[in-house]
C-alpha cells in the first residue's frame, strides 16, 4: 500500500511540472515587431596590443534602439560609459541584425516576447580593442 501511494505522489508530481517555453529564432521578424527599446546586460573587454586584457567589466546596463521601415534599419547601441554605436542599414525581415563586424545580434523570440542576444566590437588601426557582448529583452509598449 505504501508503494502505490509514493507511486501516485510521484506521479502526481511528475504531470504538474510545466515545461518552459524555449525560445527560437525570430525568422520572420518584421520591422514593425522588432521595433522598439531592448534593456538587459552587457559584459565590456579592453584591449591593448590586439590580445592584452587592458579592462574587463561585467553587468553593465546597455539599452538597444531599433526604428526603421520595412527595408532599412536605424540602430542605437548605449552602454554609459563603456559603449556608443549608431547605424543604418538594410532590415530583411531575418533573425540577424549586422553592421559588418562592428555589431552582430541574434533575434530571439518566446511566445510574444523579443530579445537579442550579440556582440559589439570598437577597431583601432585594424585591430580589436574592445568587445561587448550583450543580452537584452524588448522593453513593452516600446
Amino acid at each position: 500500500m505504501r508503494l502505490i501511494i509514493i507511486c501516485l505522489i510521484s506521479l502526481t508530481l511528475l504531470s504538474c511540472s510545466k515545461e518552459e517555453p524555449k525560445w527560437e529564432w525570430c525568422e520572420q521578424c518584421t520591422m514593425e515587431m522588432i521595433a522598439g527599446t531592448y534593456t538587459g546586460k552587457a559584459n565590456s573587454s579592453r584591449y591593448q596590443f590586439r590580445t592584452e586584457l587592458w579592462e574587463d567589466t561585467k553587468d553593465i546596463d546597455i539599452t538597444i534602439t531599433i526604428s526603421g521601415s520595412a527595408r532599412y534599419m536605424n540602430v542605437l547601441i548605449h552602454a554609459p560609459g563603456y559603449y556608443y554605436h549608431r547605424f543604418v542599414n538594410n532590415y530583411t525581415n531575418s533573425y540577424y541584425l549586422t553592421d559588418g563586424d562592428i555589431f552582430n545580434a541574434t533575434i530571439w523570440k518566446q511566445d510574444d516576447q523579443l530579445k537579442l542576444v550579440g556582440v559589439c566590437k570598437n577597431y583601432s588601426v585594424g585591430l580589436v580593442i574592445q568587445v561587448v557582448d550583450f543580452v537584452v529583452f524588448q522593453q513593452p509598449d516600446s
